[in-house]
């Protein structure tokens, strides 16, 4: 059909994978009528820039289609990190090497919106892309105040794996010496995000649904972050320490990843004291994971992956030591 244009996805559709006799085979037996299908250097692909596109598509000798994988992720579906927030890293000028774009959504379709919906303004306009300004209007598009306030506690992805500078940054320097009556607020805010959030998204149950892992989550902390607060108030009171060891289970119970885990760390940091012991140092295993990981193909979803298990884990510290 010759107004049919076609692309073909070889079975290594990565930039590193090249060159491999496979995609020179590729590359000189397809018929010049196909484009080729790739996600930029990995499949997984933190950044992608001119330079490298302009490469594929010499060794490939056909137009390209770039399937961008994001925010596409397959291994989650309530648990870990959302892997939200705007498409980044991608080069103005791609288009110059490309018959095409291509955003893969994540199988949380409904929330797949908002990111994708930042992949749309790269496509249109790459020159004048600006990652946090896209993500506030398509944040404003969806016309919800505890939306905007959730979104800050979840933008962590493999593209950013701290998330973007917001909420939960400021929430860390809160924890660590700031005011208390401002973390108060703050916490008191976060425990009734999840009502807020079915308030404003009754009209979007989809979305809303997609993202009720993560608001349980975050009232879970903030509950458990308030004990913790009475706690280190009334250090010898028993039933202060039973009710936050109560609510510091619940929220250790719930397999979703947010905010960075500023959250979980001060309410760990609780826990440990309580326990008798010292409060858990993730750093060292972190910068351990990150050196076995270095260099390797899809070393960020294995790190990734590797670190949510191990805040889930080392944090959760034994539960016999804990007053019951």
């Amino acid at each position: 059909l010759p107004e049919v244009e076609w692309t073909f996805v070889p079975a290594e559709y990565w930039g590193e994978a090249a060159p491999s006799p496979y995609l020179s085979r590729v590359a000189r037996r397809l018929d010049a009528r196909f484009n080729v299908g790739w996600t930029g250097g990995q499949v997984l692909a933190r950044e992608i820039g001119r330079e490298e596109a302009g490469r594929f598509r010499d060794y490939a000798r056909h137009p390209l289609v770039l399937g961008d994988n994001y925010p596409v992720q397959d291994r989650l579906w309530g648990a870990g990190r959302l892997h939200w927030g705007p498409l980044t890293g991608r080069e103005p000028g791609l288009e110059e090497f490309h018959a095409a774009y291509v955003a893969n959504a994540s199988p949380l379709a409904a929330a797949s919106r908002l990111p994708l919906a930042t992949a749309a303004e790269y496509a249109w306009a790459p020159q004048e892309y600006d990652p946090a300004s896209a993500w506030r209007r398509a944040l404003a598009e969806a016309g919800s105040e505890q939306l905007a306030r959730f979104a800050a506690y979840n933008t962590a992805s493999w593209l950013t794996p701290a998330g973007l500078p917001g909420l939960s940054g400021r929430l860390e320097a809160l924890a660590s010496g700031s005011p208390e009556p401002e973390l108060r607020r703050e916490l008191g805010a976060l425990s009734r995000l999840r009502r807020g959030l079915d308030a404003e998204l009754a009209s979007d149950p989809a979305l809303r649904a997609q993202l009720e892992p993560w608001a349980a989550k975050l009232e879970a902390l903030a509950t458990a972050a308030l004990a913790a607060l009475v706690v280190d108030a009334e250090p010898g009171d028993a039933e202060a320490a039973r009710a936050f060891s109560k609510s510091a289970a619940r929220a250790d119970a719930l397999p979703a990843v947010v905010g960075g885990q500023a959250l979980d760390r001060f309410v760990h940091r609780t826990a440990a004291r309580l326990a008798g012991l010292a409060p858990p140092d993730l750093r060292p295993h972190r910068e351990r994971v990150a050196a076995l990981c270095a260099g390797e193909r899809g070393a960020e979803i294995l790190l990734s992956a590797a670190l949510d298990r191990l805040a889930a884990g080392e944090a959760l510290l034994e539960s016999a030591g804990r007053p019951r």
